[in-house]
C-alpha cells in the first residue's frame, strides 16, 4: 500500500520517506522495507530523508491510516509512506510537475513497483482552502459555498479522466487561488496508476473556524485501472 500525504511544509517539489513505523489505535503498521529502499534509491538515498522528521508532526498521511488500518483490520498490510511537497513553483514557473527531478524519479520508481504486484495507492489529500482562516478578506456565504462547490466540481471532472495533467492545468489555470493543498499527492497518484478511470463517492465542504466562514472542501474517489489496456 502507498499513502501519498500532502507535506504542509515541505520543500517545493520535495518527496519525503521516512524509515519509521506508523501507529493507529489498532497497534504499528509497519513500513515496506523493500519499496522504500528502490524509491530511496531513486531519489538519492540520503536527499529522501532530509526531512524525514516531518512524518513526525504532518497529519495527512497519519489521518487517512487510521481509517485505513480500521478496514483492513486483523489482515497484515504494510504501507509506503510518502509526502509530497508543495507545487507552487510549478503554477507560477510554469512546466509540468513531471519536469521536477524528485517527482520523477519517485513517480517511476512507484510505477515499477505497482508493475510487479497489485497495490493500493492512496491519495490522502484535501481540495480547496478557503476564507479568512486562510487568508481571504471575506467570509465564504452561501453564494460563496455554491461557487466554490462549482469549481470543485470541475476540478473533480478532470479527476474522473484519471489524468495527472488534466488535473494539474486546471488548478494552474486559476493561480491555486483556492490553495488546494492535495495537489502534489493526486498528481502523484494520477501518475503512478496511468489509465484509470474515476468515480466519485463523495463530497463536503467542511468548516474550517468557529463561524463557518472559513471551509475545506474534500472529496472521496476510486480509481480503477482500464481493463481493456494493459498495465504499464
Amino acid at each position: 500500500m502507498v499513502i501519498l500525504g500532502t507535506d504542509h511544509i515541505g520543500r517545493e517539489g520535495g518527496i519525503t520517506l521516512t524509515r519509521q513505523q506508523y501507529q493507529t489505535p489498532w497497534g504499528i503498521v509497519h513500513t515496506d522495507d523493500a519499496a522504500l529502499d528502490e524509491v530511496s534509491e531513486a531519489l538519492g538515498g540520503d536527499e529522501a530523508f532530509r526531512e524525514e522528521l516531518h512524518h513526525r508532526g504532518e497529519h495527512s498521511i497519519e489521518a487517512a491510516l487510521i481509517w485505513l488500518h480500521h478496514l483492513v483490520g486483523e489482515r497484515t498490510f504494510r504501507i509506503l509512506p510518502v509526502l509530497c511537497g508543495s507545487f507552487r513553483s510549478f503554477i507560477d514557473g510554469g512546466g509540468s510537475p513531471s519536469n521536477g527531478a524528485s517527482v520523477s524519479a519517485a513517480t517511476a520508481a512507484l510505477r515499477r513497483i505497482a508493475s510487479r504486484r497489485r497495490t493500493l495507492v492512496v491519495a490522502a489529500a484535501d481540495l480547496a482552502h478557503v476564507g479568512p482562516a486562510f487568508g481571504d478578506r471575506l467570509p465564504i456565504d452561501v453564494a460563496g459555498r455554491a461557487k466554490l462547490a462549482g469549481q470543485d466540481q470541475r476540478l473533480m471532472g478532470s479527476l474522473l479522466q484519471g489524468s495527472a495533467e488534466a488535473f494539474f492545468e486546471e488548478i494552474r489555470a486559476e493561480g491555486d487561488q483556492r490553495r488546494i493543498c492535495g495537489l502534489p499527492p493526486i498528481y502523484m497518484a494520477l501518475s503512478v496508476l496511468p489509465r484509470v478511470s474515476g468515480e466519485i463517492i463523495d463530497y463536503a465542504q467542511c468548516p474550517a473556524s468557529d463561524d463557518g466562514g472559513s471551509l475545506v472542501s474534500i472529496c472521496g474517489m476510486v480509481f480503477r485501472s482500464d481493463a481493456a489496456c494493459p498495465r504499464g
